[in-house]
Formats: structure tokens, C-alpha cells, sequence
């Protein structure tokens, strides 16, 4: 027995080839932004404060390291608190969260820190963005944000902190290492 293939008079010559094609880039689409999503992403941080002028003593000094989006003041930063010494650096985890698509192993673009220093300033912190774009060294002038109960009057100013900031791409995370410079 013999099978006949018969094409309806109103269907056009490849109009089957065409729909085979158009489910495969519709499957392939679907796949492609399954693949579009959110993913926590572990940065380490270290954070060294230079004794050289003398400003902080010898010893060691607290420092905590946090995510500004996830909380803005030394209250939250002394929850992530530890030491640095002389010879060892303050050694932090912060977490952020990127929106990748499937093979994307790029480190955020954009990490926004606070970084708690209370022998410099108990009542605040400093800001340090590291950008994907910039220098893999650059030497800054972290600004002081004062906590809520902070009274500039009374307290007294706190300038800006000079700190160099190296950035390392480690996979798709950072590895920051930080150095300030009272």
C-alpha cells in the first residue's frame, strides 16, 4: 500500500517549512529568556587602614563592610563587623543580586559599599562605588554619610577618607581590597 501525499489547493508550497521554522525560533526564544533571572552573587571584600600618620593607633581596629542598598548606618555595619591589624586585613562577604541571562559570568556592573571604620568616624560610615568601568586601582575620596544621630555641630566634621580601592574580577563576583588612609 502506497501513501499519497496530497497538499490542499489552498495551502502555499512551503508554508510547512515555514511554520517548522517559525516553532523552532519560537522554542528557542522561550528557552533564551527562561534563562533571564536573578542570582545572589558572594563579594569579598578587605578592608587595611594605614597607620602610618598616626591618626589610629597601633592594635586592632574595628571595620565592617556592607551593601548600601541593604541597610545605611553604623548600626547595620556593625553587624558585619570584624578586625584588621597591622599585618592581617578585615575580610568580608557582601552579597548582591544581578539579573544574568544563561552563560553570563560577568560581575555586577555596579557595587555600591559602606565602609565602617568607628575609630575614624563611630557615627557614620564611608561610600565606595566600584564600577566594572573603572581603573582596577584608583585612589578615592570616600565620602562621609553620617548616621541619623550624627550632629555635625556637636560631633564635630568628618572629611572625606582617601582609600585605594582595587577591584579583581573573580568569576563573576569581585574581590575589593581597600585601603584607608586617615
Amino acid at each position: 500500500m502506497s501513501v499519497t501525499r496530497v497538499q490542499h489547493p489552498r495551502t502555499p508550497r512551503g508554508l510547512n517549512v515555514r511554520l517548522a521554522v517559525a516553532a523552532v525560533l519560537l522554542g528557542a526564544s522561550a528557552f533564551l529568556l527562561a534563562g533571564c533571572g536573578t542570582k545572589a552573587v558572594a563579594n569579598e571584600v578587605l578592608v587595611s587602614v594605614d597607620r602610618s600618620s598616626g591618626v589610629v593607633s597601633p592594635g586592632a581596629i574595628q571595620v565592617g563592610v556592607f551593601d548600601t542598598l541593604m541597610g545605611g548606618s553604623s548600626e547595620y555595619a556593625a553587624k558585619s563587623a570584624g578586625t584588621t591589624t597591622e599585618t592581617e586585613p578585615y575580610r568580608g562577604i557582601v552579597s548582591t543580586t544581578v539579573t544574568r541571562m544563561i552563560g553570563d559570568g560577568r560581575p555586577p556592573e555596579r557595587l555600591d559599599l559602606g565602609v565602617w571604620i568607628p575609630a575614624i568616624a563611630p557615627k557614620g560610615y564611608f561610600g565606595v562605588s566600584v564600577t566594572a568601568d573603572a581603573p582596577a586601582t584608583e585612589i578615592v575620596r570616600a565620602p562621609f554619610i553620617a548616621d541619623y544621630d550624627d550632629d555635625a555641630a556637636t560631633d564635630g566634621p568628618v572629611e572625606p577618607l582617601e582609600m585605594t580601592v582595587t577591584r579583581e574580577a573573580v568569576g563573576d563576583t569581585w574581590r575589593v581590597t581597600i585601603t584607608a588612609k586617615p
